[in-house]
Formats: structure tokens, C-alpha cells, sequence
């Protein structure tokens, strides 16, 4: 079991929003099978999975985790600049903020796990910050030099995790396709097709899980 430097078992909230799948649907990312191939690994935790329409509502559900470093598998990196170098002094709640507002932030660890680095951060397709980048002006997050930034879900710390969320974000979803299966299996069929609030909080169940792994896709570990 890995720990963090202070010594602590390292416990992860994997937050996963659906845009880094379905924000740039090219491959070999952006495919239903590499959703999937994901979700199966997901599934196969057996753990509880918050589900919200909107990342920023995941954070109650994050803060009372318990946890001690976040993985943001996400197409944007959720997390903006402090409004001065005052760790107190965050921004607004937002979709684009939420990661400012994490209790565990000044202790913890942030990594963004985005599927394009050049796209992404580089020409700041996915990024959330203003004038000053957390990434690298540590007195401007929250998490001071505990981020990180990693292209694709390659050796992800599975055996770490403790904790789940999923954001639908629909409207930052640039093709339904690819999240769809994904959708459906979490128990929310209709929702791409029509509003209506999602459930809250699901648990796979064992039919559920079946459909998963029979697909027979996997990633590395």
C-alpha cells in the first residue's frame, strides 16, 4: 500500500468527468471502447459511485471522503488560480474551480489526468486558471507544489483508491457516442436525450458488472 510524505496511507477520490472521452472524440481517447475499456476497471473496484450532473457538485461527496490526494480524469484541468496568493482567498465555486475548494487540498495531492498534454495544457484548451497557472505558481493553488499533470490512464494508482465520483457535463460534451454504453450502464439511459436529474449515488450491481468485463476490455495496469 503506497503513502504519501507525511507518512499517511495515500487514499485517492478518482473524479472522473465525461468530457475526456467525449469533449474531442478523436482516437484513440475519444472512442467507446477506450470509455468502456475504463469503466470496466471502474466497475471492477466495487465501490460506491457518486454520480452528479455537474463536477462541482461532487465536492460535498469529496470532502467527506476522506481522502488525501484527488486524480481529475478530465478533458479541463477543473483547477483555477487563487484570486491572490492568500490560500484562503479562492475563487467562486465552479465547474472550473471545484478543485480549488477540496478541505484536504493543503496536505493533499492533485493530479490532472487529461488525454492530450499539448491540447489540453499546452495551448490551454483545458485549463482553468487566469493569469497565474497552478501548475507551476505553486502560491496560487491551494495544493502549493502537490499537482501534477499526466497524459492518458496509464498506470493509474488503482489499488489506492478509495473513493468515486462521475460528472455527466453534458454540455461540454462534443459527441454523445462515445459516452453513451457508459451512460446507460450507470443507470441513467435517458439522460442524454432528455433533462432530468440524475441519480446521486449508484452501486454496480453484480448484472451490471457482468455487461462490463464480458466486453473483455482492458487497460494496463
Amino acid at each position: 500500500m503506497r503513502h504519501n510524505s507525511n507518512g499517511r496511507r495515500r487514499r485517492v477520490y478518482l473524479s472522473i468527468d465525461l468530457d475526456y472521452w467525449g469533449y474531442d472524440f478523436r482516437p484513440p481517447e475519444g472512442t467507446q471502447e477506450a470509455a468502456t475499456a475504463f469503466f470496466n476497471r471502474v466497475f471492477a473496484l466495487r465501490l460506491p459511485i457518486r454520480v452528479v450532473r455537474y463536477h462541482h457538485l461532487l465536492i460535498p461527496h469529496i470532502n467527506a471522503s476522506e481522502c488525501n490526494a484527488v486524480v481529475n480524469v478530465d478533458y479541463h484541468s477543473d483547477l483555477a488560480d487563487n484570486e491572490s496568493a492568500d490560500p484562503a482567498d479562492l475563487p467562486k465555486l465552479s465547474e472550473g474551480t471545484w478543485a480549488n475548494h477540496v478541505v484536504f487540498a493543503s496536505g493533499g495531492s492533485f493530479e490532472w489526468r487529461c488525454p492530450d498534454h499539448a491540447k489540453c495544457y499546452t495551448y490551454r484548451g483545458g485549463t482553468c486558471h487566469g493569469t497565474h497557472d497552478p501548475f507551476v505558481e505553486y502560491d496560487y493553488s491551494p495544493w502549493r507544489e502537490k499537482v501534477r499533470i499526466r497524459e492518458g490512464l496509464v498506470r493509474l494508482p488503482w489499488r489506492s483508491i478509495a473513493a468515486v465520483g462521475v460528472s455527466l457535463s453534458r454540455r461540454w460534451l462534443g459527441s454523445y457516442r462515445t459516452v453513451e454504453p457508459v451512460v446507460a450502464r450507470l443507470g441513467i439511459r435517458d439522460w442524454l436525450r432528455q433533462p432530468g436529474r440524475p441519480r446521486t449515488s449508484i452501486k454496480p450491481t453484480r448484472r451490471t458488472r457482468r455487461r462490463f468485463i464480458r466486453s473483455k476490455l482492458c487497460l494496463p495496469s
